[in-house]
């Protein structure tokens, strides 16, 4: 019993000792010029957030006006954050040469559902794939796609419109098949027509993603490959990720068909 008291004990100096140290360095004193609040031993802020990815942002957004709608600091166990809100401060990242660049931990949080996309590669392979998609996002491209947006505007509003009278309506749930179906049709030329199945399978699938992403980048554990694969995250992960490689896989061959 004394033993264990005595490791509780020590753990907790030790712990105390170290946050210490480290609000002591250059780079908390450089930090501590943002507003923020002091963060815990171990975990920072991370119980401000949550682990809630939906409640997430709107947990940032309020700190956002909080701290006067600027720029402000965030520690999550070892890291920390400085959440750039001013439109300048972001200018200078973005059109930095080398500051941007993605971390391991997003990208292996990322990479089972995006592979080497433009939203997980680097260097020449992130170039090459986005001069591939720019055409596609050009503004004369995205002008002769208005009608398109028009028309599934349409068919959103007369959704909409059935509520009329009749309580709340979950927005959420029609905002993404409304976006695929845009995409879907703008971009493939196929039309899937989610807007009117909204609990089709991909929907539900694709509305995991996010918070399957989230928790694998703060489980550090899931990096551990051989330990990972034996529980029911690893499968509920593949599984989610099969659904939307057959959806793509599908339209695909619908656009296939359609110009053969």
């Amino acid at each position: 019993m004394i033993l264990h008291m005595s490791l509780v004990v020590l753990t907790f100096l030790l712990v105390i000792l170290y946050h210490s140290i480290r609000k002591n360095t250059r780079r908390w004193k450089n930090l501590s010029k943002f507003p923020g609040n002091p963060p815990l031993p171990l975990i920072g802020n991370a119980l401000e957030i949550g682990f809630d990815a939906d409640e997430a942002s709107s947990k940032l957004m309020d700190m956002w006006r909080k701290y006067g709608k600027g720029n402000f600091r965030l520690t999550f166990g070892s890291e920390e954050w400085v959440l750039l809100t001013d439109a300048d401060d972001v200018k200078i990242i973005l059109s930095h040469p080398t500051e941007i660049g993605k971390p391991v931990e997003r990208n292996a949080a990322m990479k089972p559902f995006f592979g080497n996309s433009v939203s997980t590669s680097e260097g020449e392979r992130w170039r090459s794939t986005r001069k591939l998609m720019s055409p596609s996002f050009s503004y004369k491209t995205l002008a002769n796609r208005i009608d398109v947006v028009n028309i599934y505007c349409e068919r959103l509003f007369d959704i909409f419109d059935d509520y009329v009278d009749k309580g709340s309506v979950d927005m959420y749930r029609y905002l993404r098949p409304f976006m695929f179906d845009i995409l879907c049709n703008s971009l493939m030329g196929v039309n899937l027509n989610l807007l009117h199945n909204p609990d089709h399978h991909y929907l539900q699938a694709s509305a995991k993603v996010i918070k399957i992403v989230t928790v694998n980048y703060f489980s550090y554990w899931r990096n551990i490959r051989p330990l990972f694969v034996l529980t029911s995250y690893y499968r509920e992960m593949m599984a989610t990720i099969k659904t939307l490689r057959d959806t793509s896989t599908d339209v695909k061959f619908m656009k296939y068909v359609m110009y053969t």
